[in-house]
């Protein structure tokens, strides 16, 4: 099947192809890749935490043990119906073991695996836009568009309407991570529940609070460097309720934001006009903030500092006991990594 796009994806999410044995889930938006990865995983299994129906794996179990992966697939449920084999941060490891297995008539488990930003060339993406039992599916970040398409499609769900101006500024307020963007727009609807309207103060109530203003802080502090204030800011994150997860998707969307601008900034050639023209709008107690960040930022550096973001979400995943210290090793390690980089410059 070749790769997935345009309406094609949101058909594929509401009724997948039955014949499909493996779904590759990829983007540099993680939020988004987890969420329509879960959505595949529904139509197969209603509670994605039975043990008896889901296996979930990692490309580190795979790469140490490629069997693993075969005999998951192969594996009858208990209970009756299809399995699940869910694999999070799939690579070279995943690309090698399933492109034998995917002809496999034994193999009757349905497999959703989720990746990073893949090049067209990249071998994972070949095997499963190759293949007639296979789909590959790309997100990537939310633009004003489909941000606008979710505000209605999640207030609708709850019955409710949003006035123009109420609309606008909850567009601005939400990023490009969809995880994040779908957590604020069911925090508000719960807070709206039973209001005819939804008006800018109940925005302002639920979008704009303390606890994403010390976000905001917490994040450009990581982005300009700025490692004597960090400490102080991160404790100030977690004292206001916000959980480490929490933070974590916080810096995942300022990072993918960075690149963004970044990225329009290299086609243009103009810096200043990239970051006007980012959707949502730059804040403007935030510009001159962001200005600076984003000329110390570099397509290199932004691309390794994503990577190790998503492999300490899934560390946190894994070992939630330590997602606290987890989270704050990564933080303070971006942090000097940009410091260093503004004092060699300077």
């Amino acid at each position: 099947m070749v790769a997935l796009k345009g309406a094609r994806i949101e058909s594929f999410l509401k009724r997948p192809d039955p014949d499909v044995r493996a779904v590759l889930v990829y983007g540099p938006d993680a939020g988004l890749v987890s969420e329509r990865g879960a959505v595949i995983c529904r139509h197969v299994v209603d509670n994605l935490d039975d043990p008896f129906n889901v296996a979930r794996l990692d490309e580190a179990d795979i790469s140490q043990d490629p069997a693993r992966l075969a005999d998951e697939m192969q594996s009858r449920s208990l209970m009756g119906g299809r399995r699940v084999v869910r694999v999070r941060s799939a690579g070279a490891g995943f690309a090698k073991a399933i492109e034998a297995l995917l002809d496999d008539e034994n193999c009757d488990a349905l497999v959703v695996a989720e990746a990073g930003d893949l090049k067209p060339s990249a071998k994972l993406r070949k095997i499963f836009e190759a293949s007639k039992r296979a789909a590959a599916l790309p997100c990537y970040a939310d633009n004003a568009r489909s941000i606008d398409d979710l505000i209605s499609s999640v207030l609708s769900s709850h019955g409710l309407d949003i006035s123009t101006p109420a609309r606008a500024s909850l567009a601005e307020a939400l990023g490009s991570d969809r995880r994040l963007s779908l957590s604020e727009l069911e925090k508000l609807a719960l807070y709206c529940h039973g209001m005819e309207c939804i008006e800018v103060e109940h925005v302002d109530a639920i979008c704009t609070d303390a606890a994403s203003t010390t976000l905001d802080d917490m994040v450009d502090a990581i982005a300009r460097g700025n490692v004597e204030d960090l400490d102080m800011l991160y404790r100030n994150a977690l004292a206001s309720g916000v959980s480490s997860s929490g933070l974590l998707i916080a810096l995942s969307r300022h990072l993918f934001r960075i690149q963004s601008i970044l990225a329009t900034a290299n086609e243009s050639g103009n810096l200043e006009s990239a970051m006007k023209s980012a959707r949502p709008p730059v804040h403007f107690m935030r510009q001159d903030s962001m200005r600076l960040q984003l000329s110390i930022w570099n397509n290199t550096l932004i691309k390794q500092a994503i990577q190790k973001t998503a492999h300490c979400e899934l560390e946190s995943r894994t070992n939630a006991v330590l997602s606290d210290t987890l989270v704050w090793r990564l933080s303070m390690s971006i942090c000097r990594q940009v410091h260093s980089l503004r004092r060699r410059r300077n």
